[in-house]
Parts: structure tokens; C-alpha cells; sequence
């Protein structure tokens, strides 16, 4: 007698399998919230993994100086070898007419001092108007915090083509607030945002020589404040933040400038403030 097989049963996911998609759900959740409030769909998204996930092969798999392999990426990443070739194709199209995105994201660092750094924030808190240049609370101090070695000049044209600074009648230069809703702001914010986390990702959980100090070295929060002590809080310590980034700043033009060379390491210094406000939508019904 023979035996039947039903193969329309579904496997049950293990308890880890589940724990890690509900982990990876997480790490996502921030990225998929930014693509609904942009009206970017999940197939943007899809596509967007796959080119992810083959260049990370090219960059953990290949080794530096062999021939591209794509049965071997096909086989790492678990993706089909046209999706790999097709995605190849892709990055060798774009290496031919890449260009430096410094400037650009440069001018999205000054941005997000300008509206976080409270020495540059009006007695209302909001982002203030600024001087072009001279002492104090300037643009010219702003680009210089915020910008490294690139002119002001440069950050302002840039800022200008962006559609993110006008300069007034009284020749000072504010801060535009409608460019949340401008075209190209969804860009700009995935493109600052790949640049933190990938910052942030490589200080957590990346390689490391051993003996060498971990670069990450904590995190602290609290639960339950009211908003006056929420609004205290980003006070004080948006203020010792903004001291902090000052003083690597100065630690770095305490540096010989001739010391600097092409391929040498990069060092950098993250600090940014969480408020989580609880949602209204905890206990939304599901329906379909």
C-alpha cells in the first residue's frame, strides 16, 4: 500500500526563524516608514535588496582583484544569475558616469546642524537666520562645524540648487520649511540616512582587529517623561552634543594637515538625541 503526501502543507516556521523575520521587520520599519510618507512602493524596495545584497557579495565574496563571478554571487546571495548580471550591468553603467556625491551630501550635513544645533536656533528654537560670514552664530561657523573643508560659497550654491536656504531682503540667509515636500527631498533623506546608518552599523557590529577597542560604546534612555521634561531634555543635551562635535573639530585642525594621505583611515564622531512620543495607533483594529 502506498503511502500519499500531502505537498500543499505549509511548513510552520521555527521559533528562531520567526524571532529573526520579527528582528529584521524591526531593522526595516524605519525605512519603510520613510518610503510610505514618500509614496515610494515595496517594489522600489525589492529591487533596491537585490542591488544591496549583490554588491555586499562582490565586496564579502570576491576577492579584491579577481574576475566578477556570477554563479558565485548567485549562489551567496541565493538570487537568480540574470537578476546578479542584471544587477552587475547596472553598477557598471553607473561606475562609468558616477559622480563625487561630497558636495551634496556636505550640504545635507550643514541642513540637519542648521535645524538640530541649538547655537544656530532663534529664541523660538527654530532654525535662525544667519549672516554669511563673520563671528558667532554664522553660515560661514555652520559650514565650517558642519562641512569640513569645502567654502561656504560652495555649500551655499549647492544649498541654492537644492532648493534649501533663500537668501532675505536683509541679505541673511534662512532656512527653507517646505522641503519636506519638495521632489527630491526623498533622495536626499535615504541618501543621508544609508550614510548614518551604514556608519552606525559598521561602529556596532562590524570586523575588527584583534586587541582593537570596540568603536561603539553605548546607549542610554529613560521611559515615562512628561513633555516639559522631554523638552528639557533635548535642550540640555542637544547642547552638549553640539559641544562634543565642536571639540572634535578642533581636535582635527590640531592635526597636521601634510600627515593626511590618499587611502588613509577614516575617523568619526556620531551623537544624535531619540524621543519616542507613544503612538495613538497601538490598539488599531486589523481589518481586511
Amino acid at each position: 500500500m502506498g503511502v500519499s503526501r500531502n505537498t500543499n502543507v505549509r511548513r510552520t516556521p521555527s521559533d528562531s526563524e520567526a524571532a529573526k523575520l520579527e528582528s529584521l521587520a524591526d531593522l526595516l520599519l524605519p525605512i519603510a516608514r520613510l518610503m510610505l510618507e514618500s509614496g515610494v512602493g515595496f517594489d522600489q524596495l525589492l529591487r533596491a535588496s537585490k542591488h544591496a545584497y549583490v554588491r555586499a557579495a562582490i565586496s564579502e565574496v570576491i576577492p579584491t582583484g579577481s574576475r566578477m563571478n556570477i554563479s558565485r554571487i548567485s549562489v551567496a546571495t541565493g538570487l537568480t544569475r540574470k537578476d546578479v548580471s542584471a544587477v552587475i550591468g547596472h553598477l557598471a553603467g553607473r561606475r562609468a558616469k558616477s559622480v563625487s556625491r561630497t558636495k551634496e551630501q556636505r550640504a545635507l550635513r550643514v541642513v540637519r546642524g542648521w535645524m538640530s544645533d541649538p547655537r544656530f536656533h532663534a529664541a523660538n528654537g527654530r532654525p535662525a537666520e544667519l549672516e554669511r560670514r563673520g563671528d558667532g552664530a554664522t553660515f560661514q561657523m555652520l559650514v565650517r562645524q558642519y562641512a569640513g573643508d569645502v567654502t561656504p560659497a560652495a555649500v551655499l550654491r549647492e544649498l541654492e540648487r537644492m532648493q534649501a536656504v533663500r537668501i532675505t531682503p536683509a541679505k541673511t540667509l534662512r532656512l527653507r520649511s517646505h522641503r519636506k515636500n519638495s521632489p527630491n527631498r526623498w533622495t536626499e533623506r535615504v541618501t543621508e540616512l544609508s550614510r548614518l546608518l551604514g556608519d552606525f552599523a559598521t561602529s556596532v557590529s562590524g570586523p575588527r582587529v584583534d586587541g582593537d577597542r570596540p568603536e561603539f560604546f553605548g546607549f542610554r534612555e529613560f521611559q515615562g517623561l512628561s513633555p516639559d521634561e522631554v523638552a528639557r531634555f533635548q535642550r540640555t543635551f542637544a547642547r552638549r552634543g553640539a559641544s562634543l562635535l565642536e571639540s572634535f573639530e578642533h581636535w582635527i585642525a590640531s592635526r597636521d594637515a601634510k600627515r593626511a594621505r590618499a587611502g588613509g583611515s577614516r575617523v568619526g564622531l556620531g551623537v544624535y538625541l531619540v524621543r519616542d512620543v507613544p503612538s495613538s495607533k497601538a490598539s488599531t483594529r486589523v481589518v481586511s
